[in-house]
């Protein structure tokens, strides 16, 4: 052998005889397990239990890791196993089931990771069927106690769309409404430009969701529910052809998106949840220098997911949020990024029940703060999760939110998991 070369020696005839020993046995292995195939309900536990087989995979090149690889996606299609750590699963319960004790204390375990004041606020009423057959709820979500945020119609609704403003009112036979048993104020910050710098207090929403059920008589139930969230967290009212004209979303063009939940009324309660869709409500808003006193920096304050978005049919007609802002103005209302829509016969009910997990940091939380928490890259499978949420629900629309989200996490973490070769 000359020196600086690699010497490969040639399989000897004991090599290829090894080689071959090792087929044959590998060959019998698998004609045992496929004797028990009808015992085992057919291919697909032979294959199972083939692939999982670590002795046996052993024997083919790569073997381990294609057994490792199809081990993650058998488990993530089950959608079970999935771990997570204690805050991200409070911040899972706060989406799936809202209205739980085990949801009470959820915050987000990222962005900012301070220690933060977590509470829980509520609103419960009832959604009317107007005098076209049409009813609707809209959700502009806030983590304040004085800015109106749910819009329900009332039984002298007269329209088949869903407007909830007309001009710089209300649109007629709709209704606004606040969540008085929030903690804090937005006033308490938004009043006066010092503190608007000092920034006592910020908020964030964490989480939450809407429960629906129909309350009318049994002889008038009929009608569908639409329930329509904008994945960009942009206007649910607008449709993307007619982006100046509020109040033209209808039952039939919330049916051409994916995302949008379509069931039957019913006196069964049915949950929507409500979540953070975008990076930037993972953290808190905070007034820079030169958006004090902007009115789309109050908007994005007091409503930390319409992005700065304001209510509103054509500019410059705009809806007020019920807060006063340091210019002794009022606050416009964000713009509202989700919508449940009703048809029915004309004065019959849906009741709502409205939950939402907010947490707060700043002086005005002194001594409620609770401990913070970190989870980064649980927020980051979960974010993605969420985002699969909507659209793959409409697939499986007899399971639960948290059952399709819990699938949804677990198929998520398995990809990020799972190594292939580039």
């Amino acid at each position: 052998m000359c020196p600086g070369f690699l010497y490969v020696a040639k399989p000897t005839k004991q090599t290829k005889k090894g080689l071959a020993a090792r087929a044959i046995a590998l060959a019998k292995r698998v004609r045992e397990k496929g004797k028990n195939i009808a015992k085992n309900k057919g291919l697909r536990r032979f294959v199972d239990a083939t692939l999982t087989d670590s002795n046996l995979m052993a024997m083919v090149p790569r073997g381990n890791a294609i057994g490792a690889a199809y081990s993650k996606i058998k488990q993530a299609r089950k959608g079970g196993g999935s771990k997570a750590s204690p805050c991200l699963k409070k911040w899972f319960d706060c989406v799936t089931k809202p209205f739980s004790q085990n949801a009470q204390g959820a915050c987000i375990p990222s962005g900012a990771n301070m220690d933060s004041n977590r509470y829980f606020g509520y609103l419960r009423g009832d959604c009317y069927i107007g005098t076209k057959g049409i009813g609707f709820i809209a959700l502009s979500p806030s983590p304040f106690n004085d800015a109106f945020q749910v819009f329900v119609t009332n039984s002298e609704f007269a329209t088949n769309t869903a407007s909830i403003c007309f001009g710089n009112a209300l649109a007629a036979g709709v209704t606004g409404l606040k969540i008085p048993n929030m903690r804090f104020s937005a006033s308490s910050v938004v009043a006066s430009q010092s503190t608007q710098i000092d920034m006592p207090l910020q908020a964030r929403i964490v989480g939450g969701g809407v429960k629906v059920y129909y309350t009318g008589t049994e002889l008038n139930k009929s009608g569908l529910m639409s329930m329509y969230t904008n994945p960009g967290h942009n206007c649910a009212l607008y449709t993307p052809s007619i982006a100046a004209n509020a109040g033209t979303q209808s039952s039939s063009t919330l049916g051409a998106f994916q995302e949008t939940a379509i069931v039957p009324v019913s006196r069964e309660p049915y949950e929507y949840p409500i979540f953070p869709q975008l990076d930037q409500e993972l953290d808190y808003y905070k007034f820079q220098g030169g958006s004090v006193g902007q009115p789309t920096a109050y908007t994005h304050f007091v409503y930390p997911w319409s992005s700065g978005q304001q209510a509103q049919n054509t500019v410059p007609n705009v809806l007020s949020a019920g807060v006063v802002n340091d210019t002794g103005g009022n606050v416009v209302v964000g713009s509202c990024t989700t919508l449940l829509f009703f048809s029915g016969i004309e004065g019959q009910t849906i009741h709502f029940e409205i939950g939402l997990h907010c947490e707060a940091i700043g002086d005005l939380t002194e001594g409620m703060r609770a401990p913070a928490d970190s989870d980064p890259m649980g927020v980051d499978a979960l974010m993605a999760a969420m985002s699969r949420f909507h659209i793959e629900r409409n697939s499986f629309p007899h399971m639960s939110s948290a059952d399709v989200l819990k699938k949804q996490y677990a198929a998520v973490t398995g990809m990020r998991d799972m190594k292939v070769t580039l």
